[in-house]
């Protein structure tokens, strides 16, 4: 075991370990020495294997072969006048030398230490060699170090972040660097040698992705490149998470959902793609759709969802996909189905209906009936049936009118699952008058001059003579979705057939606004759903081709999703131009 001598003389009084390899004294005069190999373990301030007596500790020699001093080592030994630390050393952890205020003296550091943790050195006075320890001292925050052979500052060349920047094909990070002429290092910067005040070095990145400036040291006399990040940042990632809100009725889930538009300038969009599952089954995959709603209809009621939207980007330039993903977990409604009374509107014809809270859009309604003396032998008659905002509604012809009958709703889910309303009592002959029913459906779809609108009519005591609808220009104000009792005289009429009935309204004026609405005709006189309004939008006529100057170069032509495509199509079109201007264009 070695000896280390102090002044001449042999004086130990305490020894110990200090790690597998590693092991100490401490003599009468204050000094603790350290010898071995290795690392000396990590201790907490008050098990340090010295803890009864750290103040009486003056002096501290580790001797070579120690590689790492142990964080808390020597926390809180506040009479240290002297340190000697050996060539081998390479670690300083954590507040290994850490004090409430500085240690005497000073400390020499050597030149190979490849890590110095937080609060590791406590001393006014820092000397080091050129190498690695320079690197170090300045990632762990010291700018108060002068060289142990010259004399001269080692304080940190200005290095700087200024601004982390985009365009549309690439991320700029521009860093402020300045070395000083006695620095003797040579400083790059992701590969770029700084030669003056402020360097600019760009990089592609994806959207969200962390991007690192690094000044890589490169000292005279040594090969190895030392490296010291100096910024970290986030490549625009405001905004790139995909927004889901998802609205549930008994039997469907509307959701509307978003994400910025970044086809066109920082990254593409190259995969959108919805999951929907129901417990642990996955129900529906749907891909590819733009941004906006999708409705998913036939779920169960009373049950539990999951919605997940997944978009996936690709900076431009960049072969890397980064995939963003946002979930929902969504519940449905517990089933209404409450069976009303009947409408007999003729002997043996009758209207039946139910409230419910199904979603209008539903397919799977509809209603059973049988004769009240009927057993079980005898299978139900069943039809579908027609909703509008919450009210499913059919019509029954030509019932035995001298028996009674029962009636009640339905709801056939996807999973096969039936669900019913409660019985209701018929007695087909107790007729009553009723007009018809009449609704106008807030569903348009414009293209070009046209629109397609979508309507209800269900006959009342009288028959339909005739029915469809009616549209004008709008003038001055309304309130749409406001029923309204007759139709301007300029109003232009197309029939449709159907209970559920749709129609084309052809011809319209562009940049214009209308007014719309469903009408039935009986011997008694005319009947109006709902008014609902539209716009429609610019004239395209005449534009097939785009030509631009050299001063409005194109730089891509997209649709409305964002996909870049090579020529105009049909529909509407998006030109970006490298000035930072777009234009919309609609192709017949």
């Amino acid at each position: 075991m070695p000896v280390f001598l102090v002044g001449g003389v042999k004086a130990e009084t305490k020894t110990g370990s200090c790690g597998e390899a590693a092991f100490w004294s401490l003599d009468d005069e204050g000094t603790l020495k350290v010898w071995g190999s290795g690392e000396m373990s990590n201790y907490s301030a008050n098990t340090v294997p010295w803890k009864d007596c750290r103040s009486k500790i003056k002096n501290i020699i580790i001797g070579e072969g120690i590689t790492q001093i142990g964080s808390y080592a020597f926390s809180n030994c506040e009479k240290i006048e002297t340190v000697s630390l050996p060539q081998s050393l390479e670690v300083i952890n954590t507040r290994a030398f850490y004090t409430p205020t500085d240690n005497k003296g000073t400390i020499i550091l050597p030149p190979n230490i490849s890590f110095i943790g937080i609060d590791a050195l406590c001393w006014k006075d820092i000397k080091a060699e050129f190498g690695r320890t320079v690197i170090e001292l300045w990632r762990a925050g010291y700018d108060n170090a002068v060289d142990a052979k010259t004399g001269t500052s080692l304080s940190k060349s200005t290095l700087c972040p200024l601004s982390l920047s985009y365009d549309e094909t690439k991320y700029t990070v521009k860093i402020k660097a300045k070395g000083k002429p006695d620095d003797r290092l040579t400083c790059t910067l992701n590969g770029t040698e700084i030669t003056s005040n402020e360097t600019v070095v760009t990089e592609t990145a994806l959207p969200g992705t962390e991007v690192d400036a690094v000044i890589k040291a490169k000292i005279k006399g040594d090969d190895k490149i030392h490296e010291c990040k100096v910024m970290s940042g986030y490549a625009y990632t405001s905004g790139y998470a995909p927004t889901v809100d998802a609205i549930a009725t008994a039997t469907s889930l509307s959701i509307e959902y978003s994400h910025p538009d970044v086809d066109t300038k920082y990254a593409k969009v190259y995969r959108k793609e919805f999951y929907v599952y129901q417990g642990t089954k996955q129900i529906k995959h749907i891909e590819g759709k733009d941004n906006g709603k999708i409705k998913l209809s036939g779920l169960d009621p009373n049950s539990n969802f999951t919605v997940k939207y997944l978009v996936q980007l690709s900076a431009k330039g960049h072969y890397e996909y980064k995939e963003y993903t946002t979930t929902k977990n969504i519940s449905t409604e517990k089933l209404l189905l409450v069976t009303q009374q009947p409408k007999v509107i003729s002997v043996g014809n009758v209207i039946i209906a139910a409230e419910s809270n199904v979603a209008d859009d539903e397919q799977n309604v509809g209603f059973e009936w049988r004769r009240t003396d009927w057993s079980k032998d005898f299978a139900s008659n069943t039809a579908s049936a027609c909703i509008y905002k919450g009210k499913i509604e059919g019509y029954i012809r030509n019932l035995n009118s001298t028996v009674l009958w029962k009636y009640r709703p339905y709801y056939l889910a996807n999973s096969g699952t039936y669900y019913y309303g409660d019985w209701v009592g018929l007695d087909p002959s107790n007729t009553s008058y009723f007009e018809p029913t009449v609704h106008t459906y807030d569903e348009i779809t414009i293209e070009g001059n046209t629109a397609l609108v979508k309507g209800y009519a269900l006959r009342g005591t009288d028959g339909i003579k005739v029915q469809g609808f009616k549209y004008w220009k709008k003038a001055g104000t309304s309130v749409h979705g406001m029923a309204k009792t007759n139709a301007p005289s300029n109003a232009l009429t197309v029939e449709a057939t159907g209970q559920v009935m749709t129609a084309t309204l052809p011809d319209l004026a562009y940049n214009s606004d209308y007014e719309y609405q469903a009408f039935v005709t009986t011997d008694e006189g005319t009947y109006y759903g709902e008014v609902m309004t539209f716009s429609t939008g610019a004239d395209p006529t005449g534009i097939k081709n785009v030509t631009t100057s050299s001063n409005h170069v194109s730089a891509g032509i997209y649709n409305v999703s964002g996909y870049k495509m090579q020529h105009l199509q049909k529909g509407f079109n998006i030109i970006v131009y490298k000035d930072g201007s777009r234009k919309k264009v609609y192709i017949k």
